[in-house]
């Protein structure tokens, strides 16, 4: 396998990881639209830890570790932005 093969595998991986993250965000929107109905608070810590320990305990070494907790509280704000725009609507 040369440069420009594992390149392209690695841009088709990346293409999944942005298909997934509009899944997210979608699935975002529904749980934005449950707590508007339901009149629940948007941040939720307990569930974020547990979140961040549950991928983090995935890891295979400490930057992974990192690196993950970093990805993921990336996502979760990103989720919270979302929620905030739709709910304040």
């Amino acid at each position: 396998m040369d440069l420009q093969d594992i390149r392209k595998e690695l841009d088709q991986v990346d293409n999944q990881i942005i298909d997934l993250y509009f899944k997210r965000m979608e699935l975002c929107t529904k749980i934005a639209e449950y707590k508007k109905s339901h009149d629940t608070r948007i941040f939720d810590p307990k569930r974020e830890d547990e979140k961040i320990a549950s991928v983090t305990s995935k890891a295979n070494n400490e930057l992974d570790k990192e690196s993950l907790s970093l990805l993921f509280k990336l996502l979760m704000d990103q989720s919270k932005k979302l929620q905030k725009e739709l709910i304040n609507k």
